[in-house]
């Protein structure tokens, strides 16, 4: 049976970003993920070892972190692909292989970006330089990657889960073994696709899987989707990864009531 993990950048956001591990802990986590952390790709030897400072002092351990994606709150949805920040994602690649030492992560989530105006060769080229290099330095630490698509992102440079395994397959050809598919399921149900079929269909490439209800971006039940089938699915595939809880809080709802009721079906 898969385990969940507490997203620590969406839920627990009464608190502050140091304080939620612990959060999570005492809300019966022993897992938690989240996006880069730092505000730059290269985060002070103090930062790093205040993240690692909290994550040892609530005993939880990180299943997936977000490497560097630029400024989230400005739009930012990633650099992998962009020529002109090739030099800021290497040096988030280094940050993550010294991270994944001092934390013990074993696997990092690396996000496309933004297209330019109209597909560009250069921008693709550069993805794939970039996953490349991404790969053989996480490799050498016993890490590995995934790429996650956001169907729900104008211009995004990995707009679906079948170009997202073509990308994958492609490292993979390369040599690159340590390649797999972040499944966030509440994008895949953006574009009204089959999440169960999907699921078994590709069930060898799913590494890491995150959920949230839609619409709203909740926890399951505050939304339609059909998240108990999505969960189904992974469970008659054997699936022994991690399930990331990537929802918002929302204000008068217990965040995890629904956990019980679903292992109760």
């Amino acid at each position: 049976m898969f385990e969940f993990a507490a997203n620590c950048s969406t839920l627990f956001r009464d608190y502050p970003f140091l304080n939620r591990p612990e959060r999570a802990r005492s809300a019966g986590f022993s897992l938690v993920e989240f996006w880069w952390p730092f505000a730059d790709p290269s985060p002070s030897a103090s930062e790093a070892a205040e993240l690692v400072d909290s994550l040892a002092a609530a005993s939880v351990s990180i299943a997936c972190m977000n490497l560097f994606a630029g400024d989230l709150s400005a739009g930012e949805r990633g650099i992998l692909n962009d020529p002109s920040r090739v030099e800021e994602f290497r040096a988030a690649v280094a940050a993550a292989v010294s991270l994944s030492a001092g934390t013990g992560c074993r696997l990092f989530n690396a996000l496309y970006g933004l297209e330019p105006g109209r597909p560009s060769r250069e921008w693709d080229a550069c993805a794939m330089d970039n996953l490349a290099f991404a790969c053989d330095s996480l490799a050498a630490v016993g890490a590995a990657l995934v790429i996650e698509p956001l169907c729900r992102t104008p211009r995004f440079g990995l707009p679906s889960a079948e170009a997202a395994l073509v990308v994958v397959d492609a490292l993979r050809r390369d040599g690159h073994a340590n390649v797999g598919l972040l499944a966030d399921l509440y994008q895949f149900s953006h574009v009204n696709m089959d999440v169960p079929r999907f699921i078994r269909e590709h069930a060898g490439g799913i590494w890491h899987v995150q959920l949230a209800d839609d619409p709203g971006r909740g926890a399951p039940g505050t939304g339609q989707a059909p998240v108990f089938d999505w969960l189904a699915a992974l469970v008659e595939i054997g699936y022994a990864g991690v399930v990331g809880l990537e929802y918002m809080d929302t204000p008068g709802v217990d965040p995890f009531d629904w956990i019980q009721r679903w292992r109760a079906t």
